[in-house]
Formats: C-alpha cells, structure tokens, sequence
C-alpha cells in the first residue's frame, strides 16, 4: 500500500479510519480521489445531506489482486432524493464519481 496516499485519503475522509488496517493494505489506492477543494466541499456536503458516508472515485479499471472498497463496504439504503442528490453533485465534479456507504459502515 502506499502509505502517503492512505495518509492523505485518512486525513480528507476521516470515517475511513475505522477500517481495520489488515483490510486497508489490501485496498486498490488507484480508484480513490483524495478529495481536496471543491470536491472535498461537495463531499462534505452529499455526505451531510444523504446521512451516509461518500467516497470520491474515479473511472479506473481495477487492479488485479487488489480489493475495491465497494467489494468490502455495505452500500447506503438510499432513496430517491439522496440518489439524486449524489448525481447533481457528481455532475459538477469533472470525472470523479461518488458512492455512498452504510452508516454505521458495516461490511458485506
């Protein structure tokens, strides 16, 4: 894992810190926008909004060998407004994608 990364990401999305660290190693860095400026405020916001906890990704294949986040999280029950919600804010983000996920997060 790339410790610098994990580091930046903890620091800007603090819930993923409640990931067990022998689960973090495993995790695929590359699909994962440590969210900074404008996006940090949108992901704030969506997270506020839809009372989940919202990741920012972007559109990369995955890596072989390495887990997805959404392979290992429970996504959010979310109903229409908060879906909606989630889409206005990625349309004005520029490519990156958000996904929302259980609160408490719990696995799958």
């Amino acid at each position: 894992m790339d410790t610098a990364t994990w580091r930046r990401l903890t620091e800007a999305v603090p819930w993923l810190r409640q990931l067990d660290p022998a689960l973090a190693e495993q995790l695929d860095l590359d699909e994962l926008v440590v969210p900074d400026g404008a996006v940090a405020v949108a992901r704030v916001a969506v997270e506020q909004a839809v009372g989940a906890y919202v990741m920012t990704y972007r559109h990369v294949p995955a890596v072989p060998g390495r887990r997805q986040l959404c392979q290992v999280l429970a996504a959010a029950p979310l109903d229409s407004a908060a879906v909606a919600a989630l889409r206005m804010a990625e349309a004005r983000l520029c490519g990156v994608l958000l996904c929302a996920y259980a609160r408490p997060l719990r696995c799958r």
